[in-house]
């Protein structure tokens, strides 16, 4: 490319790879225009939108596109087109012909994304959460969709995550209560499946049951301790007498 076809191309106001299913993205780059596909690998046809008043018209792969210094051509990535030329007008610089280069959505990055955004949607549908009480754990969930046929609830000891116990849900039963526990920290695995035990969704919740007398008594004890520290100083300043 010479200084006067440099000059020329420069003028470009817009150049863009448009889909109404979500767009890609379009750039010149030295004697390349690259065409960057949308994340969603399934988006394969786009417009290609180009700007730029000095140029009188364009042709792809020996196809001519003419238009008032804007061009719209279809663009399938299924279909790749090789050679883009742009022909200036009056002559004022000889046709320069790009190579047109495409880069592909990464397929496995893209069903991933799509996997945990559907697996954050039905979770927050299932609404899956815990209440304790002295000795119990009590869960409570929602189904997540139409396809679930039951719900698993699996209780393990955090410590060394030592299997307790496992429950499939009865039909129509949204909670299970866990009873007969110590004081101590566990986990809930909470799984929703299909009727071909394929796990839909699947969460762990960490939970603990406080032993509550031991707070009491170390919640008296420390303003015990407290009013003690007061009645000393009632005392040292000869102030009165405090009782307790």
């Amino acid at each position: 490319m010479d200084q006067y076809q440099i000059n020329l191309i420069n003028r470009t106001t817009n150049i863009a790879l448009t889909s109404s299913e979500g767009c890609g993205k379009a750039e010149i780059k030295g004697g390349e225009i690259v065409f960057t596909q949308n994340e969603n690998y399934k988006v394969t046809s786009y417009t290609f939108e180009f700007a730029n008043s000095s140029i009188e018209s364009i042709d792809i792969d020996g196809q001519k596109y003419s238009g008032v210094g804007t061009f719209k051509v279809a663009i399938d990535f299924n279909l790749k087109k090789k050679k883009l030329t742009v022909h200036f007008k009056n002559n004022f610089a000889d046709p320069y012909t790009f190579d047109l280069k495409y880069i592909d959505a990464d397929k496995s990055s893209f069903d991933i994304k799509v996997d945990e955004e559907n697996k954050a949607r039905l979770l927050q549908v299932a609404r899956i959460h815990a209440k304790t009480g002295i000795d119990l754990i009590n869960v409570y969930w929602c189904n997540c969709c139409n396809e679930v046929a039951y719900t698993k609830v699996t209780l393990y000891e955090k410590e060394g995550r030592q299997l307790l116990v496992s429950y499939n849900s009865e039909p129509n039963v949204f909670f299970k209560s866990v009873t007969g526990l110590a004081f101590n920290e566990y986990i809930v695995q909470v799984e929703q499946l299909a009727k071909d035990d394929k796990v839909i969704i699947s969460t762990e919740l960490n939970i603990q049951i406080k032993d509550l007398y031991n707070e009491v008594n170390k919640g008296l004890n420390e303003l015990k301790t407290a009013l003690g520290e007061v009645k000393s100083q009632v005392r040292a300043s000869g102030r009165g007498t405090v009782c307790i």
